[in-house]
């Protein structure tokens, strides 16, 4: 799972390119390699500010789906670090 900042300060523009575009930017990197290395990885991405942790794409081996999922993650809010935790110990709920 690849966790992203969707948080208020993850986006913030201070310097360019913004905080959010550098971690698209990572997230697309880390993707290509993960896929490059084995193409039976599987990744799956999540946003971390808000409530609780957003699962935007569970673990897939389509790096197409995982990187487009990104460009639709709500931004805002804080994170809390407890929660993260919590569902990082939690796992999966299907």
């Amino acid at each position: 799972m690849i966790l992203t900042d969707n948080s208020e300060d993850g986006i913030n523009g201070d310097y360019p390119p913004s905080r959010w575009e550098s971690q698209i930017d990572a997230v697309s990197i880390l993707l290509a390699s993960k896929y490059q290395a084995m193409s039976d990885n599987a990744a799956g991405l999540a946003t971390m500010a808000g409530k609780a942790v957003d699962v935007l794409c569970t673990p897939t081996q389509d790096g197409s789906k995982v990187s487009s999922t990104l460009f639709g993650a709500k931004v805002g809010g804080h994170i809390h670090l407890v929660n993260v935790k919590t569902s990082a110990n939690e796992g999966p709920t299907d």
